[in-house]
């Protein structure tokens, strides 16, 4: 599903559902770390499962993702929720699934994904009227997860073709240039990614299994760390950070279509 702290709290849209079809779902709900509950929202117009989701301008924004069910058909639609009901605002230029978003200096960026078996290799920019495309990924992947630092986007992992990667990877929008960082430790695509106290969070996603390890990236010393495990190894989770908290969302527990209702948090240092 997609994830994003929207009103101060966690709003998680879509995702697939483990019935017999591997059906997508238009539900949305929303978790508010103050009081410890969940709410329902108002659902999504169309099911969609591995959308991007990001606040932009005061307003939740749901982008592309896939329709209908498993294998589906890729969409450019992008979603607009301001706390009472969705609209639709201007498409991406291209379908696109599985990617990440995150905004940065008053643009919202989309990075990452897929379009029916084709990696997206340039990034879309939003500056609130219209998409223009930035300078392509070094190396496109799909399953990505991605975060922001408020002058970086910061690329995890991601898949190509069934393998999964480590590549670590940062776009300057300001330059539209992308750098090549030091890979992550483990390789793996479905992972959470969020920025919080100077650092970029990994946790969790697949590979040659699921994975349970959280590791953190300090962009001052270019190095990565290891933080302390998930309780339950999961894939596909929605991952956002709250004033130094680190929240892992629902997922998958295991390959393929394995829905979870496990959320942990991790305090930050």
């Amino acid at each position: 599903m997609a994830a994003a702290v929207f009103d101060g709290k966690v709003f998680v849209a879509g995702g697939l559902l483990g019935d017999a079809n591997r059906s997508a779902t238009a539900r949305v709900e929303a978790y508010d770390p103050a009081t410890n509950r969940w709410s329902a929202e108002p659902s999504l117009p169309i099911g969609l499962h591995h959308p991007m989701a990001a606040t932009f301008r005061g307003k939740l924004y749901v982008l592309g993702g896939i329709t209908q069910r498993l294998g589906g058909p890729d969409s450019a639609r992008v979603f607009v929720f301001d706390g009472k009901r969705w609209s639709e605002g201007p498409s991406l230029k291209r379908p696109r699934g599985a990617g990440a978003a995150v905004v940065v200096h008053d643009r919202l960026i989309v990075a990452g994904g897929i379009d029916g078996s084709v990696e997206v290799g340039p990034p879309e920019i939003f500056d609130g009227t219209r998409w223009r495309d930035g300078a392509g990924m070094p190396s496109p992947l799909d399953h990505v997860g991605a975060a922001t630092d408020g002058r970086y986007v910061f690329v995890a992992g991601g898949r190509r073709n069934g393998q999964h990667f480590g590549t670590f990877q940062r776009y300057d929008p300001a330059s539209d240039a992308w750098t090549i960082l030091r890979p992550m430790p483990e390789h793996r695509s479905g992972l959470g990614v969020a920025f919080d106290a100077g650092r970029v969070i990994a946790a969790g996603g697949e590979g040659a299994r699921i994975f349970p390890e959280t590791e953190s990236f300090n962009p001052a010393s270019g190095r990565w760390t290891r933080l302390r495990n998930m309780n339950v190894p999961r894939h596909g989770i929605g991952m956002v950070s709250i004033d130094k908290t680190i929240y892992a969302m629902l997922g998958g527990a295991a390959v393929g279509v394995d829905p979870s209702s496990t959320c942990e948090y991790l305090i930050l240092h």
